[in-house]
């Protein structure tokens, strides 16, 4: 994974180095596009405009952000968008520039693209991307102009460009949904609600139309909510589906077991029952734990 922003691709005509974020004078390239834009766009513009539409693509993956860059020149015109790598250099981004585009990614290495959320200026444009269908509904509660499935397909993209085209600035108003791991949740049981803060929940399981609650000290709560509802509520990185019917909580993941068929066994603070992660959603887990940097007691 790259630590700067990307510079020129040589399979990709036409794009120019991107700025690099390590230095000062990175930054002056970047502030010196945007009072000047043809420094960014080479002066051609689609549709015109008094100035070229400033863009951030967040993505650990560079062949992911090459796609964004042609489907962008396709859409807005030739320019070169500015690109991160990671959380922490979208952040450095965001500081310097004020964009009228984001384009960004679910799962970062770093952490996860929900908490860049709260730094995006009013008048900021969101679009979220990723591989995973799981954090779609999430996705919304942040009011995004679109969430697009990974591989992002060029009639998608234009379908997204032509409603930022059409709406002004004003209308972009993202919704910052910070979530601390003190906070409380309610378990609906049958005769009463519990409220329990979410450092104290280790695993969820489904069960039956609800679920079941397994707690750090080990008692375990019927709850009359499916794992869907769960998905949506619970913060990610810090909690993450491995499984149809396991949710898990990484900050307390006690012991890992990589097995020979790409999954991996895992055993959770508070539940001793092995936990198998699927083969789809494995890559999912590893990911949610470099994001949330849980480093578990034993690992092999």
């Amino acid at each position: 994974m790259s630590s700067t922003f990307s510079g020129k691709d040589e399979n990709f005509e036409g794009n120019g180095p991107a700025p690099l974020i390590g230095s000062e004078s990175a930054v002056a390239d970047v502030t010196q596009a945007v009072t000047h834009p043809s420094a960014l766009s080479g002066g051609n513009l689609h549709p015109p405009s008094a100035r070229s539409v400033r863009v951030l693509i967040v993505d650990d993956e560079p062949m992911a952000r090459m796609a964004i860059r042609h489907m962008i020149a396709y859409s807005l015109g030739k320019h070169e968008p500015v690109e991160a790598s990671s959380l922490a250099e979208a952040v450095q981004c965001l500081e310097r520039v004020h964009f009228d585009l984001v384009i960004l990614d679910v799962l970062l290495p770093d952490g996860s693209g929900f908490e860049l959320v709260p730094s995006l200026p009013p008048g900021t444009a969101l679009v979220f991307f990723s591989a995973y269908e799981e954090y779609a509904a999430k996705a919304a509660e942040y009011a995004p102009l679109e969430y697009l499935p990974k591989p992002v397909r060029r009639l998608q993209f234009e379908r997204v460009m032509e409603k930022f085209r059409q709406r002004p600035p004003a209308a972009f108003k993202v919704s910052p949904r910070p979530v601390c791991l003190e906070h409380r949740v309610a378990l609906p049981a049958h005769d009463n609600v519990q409220a329990v803060p979410l450092h104290q929940i280790s695993v969820v399981r489904a069960r039956g139309n609800g679920s079941l609650v397994v707690q750090l000290d080990g008692n375990a709560l019927a709850v009359q909510k499916t794992l869907r509802d769960w998905e949506e509520e619970l913060p990610y990185p810090d909690f993450v589906r491995v499984h149809r019917g396991v949710i898990i909580n990484i900050h307390q993941v006690d012991q890992i077991l990589r097995l020979k068929n790409r999954q991996i066994q895992i055993i959770a603070n508070g539940d001793r029952q092995p936990i198998i992660t699927s083969i789809r959603l494995a890559p999912q887990f590893k990911k949610a734990m470099k994001a949330g940097a849980a480093i578990p007691a034993h690992a092999a």
